[in-house]
């Protein structure tokens, strides 16, 4: 029996209690007959309508059971199906399993021939790893000299830079020096031509020794002021030579002569003149 007609048969069995309990009321009360069938009747419309309401109910329900269960069915057999693709996946891969154990097998074996090789080479390695960094430490050494070198070429290129300078400042001093000696030399033929007496006139004769330190350097303008003047016998266009120990630093002339101190142009330098430095008109 169906779901449908147990339920059919409960609503019948409740509508007869029902309508058994109406008429044993109305018995035992003694009531009008006609008026109480009327309500009965209209109470058994109603519970006729809501049985009807109940019963689409139920037949909507039950067919949307019925959809569940067939749709149950279908995707029960998709899982068989599945099920069973699953089995011959299963028995395919117990397959492979078969043939990748003997291939593992192999392997093994394989690799058991490789360890006894690897074991013979790890002296090899220690060796050369050792060898390794022997020769990283050298290589650290060499870069550290190459640093160095390079330091020293940087350092040696500058102090070559500063000669060749000071070379080309001396040629053209030199040159000036030439052309001003060669001036001099016409001036004094043509006095000699004109039958002055040079040498007789000018008592040619070197400055005094007069010694001296640098008080102060200007660069910008190129001015030494020397720590002698006027009270020391210094006088106008004397040379002074400036050295440090035993280095030659320049050579300068006096322009401007004060009673204690000097101010001298630079003729020419080969280092820079710094304060404390020596200063004489006669260098031993």
């Amino acid at each position: 029996m169906s779901i449908l007609a147990k339920v059919f048969v409960i609503i019948n069995l409740v509508l007869s209690i029902v309508f058994l309990s109406i008429i044993g009321a109305l018995y035992h009360h003694k009531m009008d007959w006609r008026s109480e069938f009327s309500k009965v009747t209209v109470d058994y419309q109603r519970l006729a309508e809501r049985e009807r309401a109940a019963r689409d109910l139920l037949t909507k329900k039950t067919e949307e059971y019925d959809g569940y269960i067939r749709d149950r069915e279908d995707k029960i057999l998709s899982l068989q199906q599945a099920f069973q693709a699953i089995g011959e996946s299963f028995k395919e891969a117990r397959t492979n399993l078969s043939l990748e154990t003997q291939e593992m097998a192999l392997l093994l074996t394989d690799h058991s021939r490789v360890i006894s090789i690897l074991t013979g080479q790890e002296e090899k390695i220690i060796i050369l790893t050792t060898a390794a960094n022997y020769f990283q430490r050298e290589f650290q050494k060499a870069l550290a000299q190459k640093n160095t070198a390079e330091n020293q070429i940087a350092r040696l290129s500058s102090i070559k830079l500063d000669l060749e300078k000071d070379v080309s400042d001396l040629r053209t001093s030199n040159a000036v020096t030439r052309r001003e000696l060669s001036d001099k030399k016409l001036v004094l033929q043509r006095l000699r031509d004109y039958g002055i007496p040079v040498e007789k006139i000018v008592l040619l004769q070197p400055p005094p020794e007069i010694k001296a330190t640098v008080v102060a350097y200007d660069a910008p303008t190129r001015l030494v002021l020397l720590s002698a003047g006027r009270k020391q016998q210094v006088e106008e266009g004397y040379e002074f030579t400036i050295y440090r120990g035993p280095n030659f630093i320049a050579r300068v002339k006096a322009e401007k002569v004060l009673p204690d101190i000097t101010a001298c142009r630079i003729i020419f330098e080969v280092a820079k003149i710094e304060k404390g430095d020596d200063a004489a008109t006669r260098v031993q």
